[in-house]
């Protein structure tokens, strides 16, 4: 896997890595186990968590699953979202739930706007609270260190800022405070464009930015997730016409009846943009095949965003 340099922060890692938030839609610990070590096998050497994910449960998992193999990886955290007592409560027997909190999350996703605050909604708003204060973030550190068994975490990031969250002063102070004592190597601002944009506006100069960014709607980041799931349906459901498919396929010259042929070029479009491109899935041997974006001909990526740009702007 090729090795990238994340900006001006002098951390070298890989150009794909893992994106952890699905890991309990998988129920048993050696399956969750199972996936991570295929990420590693498949040459992806950053991982992402947040305290949020698994309903606080994520953290945990990734640094058991880590442990002994440090050195390998680079892992990155948040701070900003936090489950609630109840949701911590939940975690521990959240597999057979998460089946409810999606169907719940889908009908409200259906009547409110795409990417939604995740605190939104009845579910978000008894699962998780925010605090973007640098007391908030020093005590999210403390735990997060706990829970990943390290001293240190790379990339300490602040989670999906509401509009006005950050202050410039006390939380960029803080953050350059842990840099400099060695528990952070550096930091930056995750979560959905906008408002990566506006916390990004009063922290400045951020070292790192991670974003949703796919073919449809790029954006510009350090690190960008998201890029497969909404364009792979929305591109699927387009080529549902066998003429349309051929079409397509000819272009590219490949076979776009192929899920994880697209996949593939969706991340490898996503590559050419960003110096990471974080992939998510539940399946292991997926991304092994996901790791082979790397080795896709940019003459299909060119040919693949063309296509998108004129018929499905």
């Amino acid at each position: 896997m090729r090795t990238t340099r994340l900006g001006t922060t002098g951390i070298e890692t890989t150009a794909l890595g893992f994106g952890c938030a699905d890991l309990f839609r998988l129920p048993t610990r050696a399956a969750r186990r199972r996936l991570l070590d295929a990420a590693l096998d498949a040459g992806l050497a950053h991982f992402d968590a947040a305290p949020m994910y698994g309903l606080g449960e994520v953290e945990g998992e990734l640094g058991r699953a880590l442990s002994g193999r440090r050195d390998r990886v680079v892992l990155a955290t948040k701070f900003g979202i936090e489950p609630t007592a109840l949701a911590r409560s939940l975690g521990v027997v959240q597999a057979p739930l998460q089946q409810i909190l999606r169907r719940v999350a889908r009908a409200e996703h259906a009547v409110r706007p795409r990417a939604a605050d995740p605190r939104a909604g009845r579910v978000g708003a008894v699962l998780y609270r925010a605090a973007y204060d640098p007391g908030a973030a020093r005590a999210s550190l403390e735990r997060s260190l706990r829970a990943l068994r390290t001293d240190y975490v790379d990339l300490y990031l602040v989670h999906d800022p509401e509009p006005g969250s950050p202050t410039s002063d006390g939380l960029r102070g803080y953050l350059e405070e842990e840099v400099r004592a060695g528990r952070v190597r550096s930091w930056g601002v995750a979560g959905e464009p906008a408002a990566v944009a506006a916390a990004a506006r009063a922290l400045a100069p951020v070292p790192v930015t991670q974003t949703r960014s796919d073919i449809l709607e790029p954006a510009e980041a350090t690190i960008v997730f998201g890029a497969v799931g909404r364009a792979l349906a929305r591109i699927r459901l387009h080529l549902r016409d066998d003429e349309r498919r051929h079409a397509w396929s000819k272009a590219l010259d490949t076979d776009l009846a192929s899920t994880d042929m697209l996949a593939r070029l969706l991340v490898a479009d996503a590559l050419r943009r960003s110096a990471t491109v974080l992939v998510s899935t539940t399946i292991p041997g997926r991304v092994a095949r996901l790791a082979g974006a790397e080795t896709v001909d940019d003459a299909a990526v060119d040919a693949l965003r063309k296509l998108v740009g004129s018929e499905l702007a």
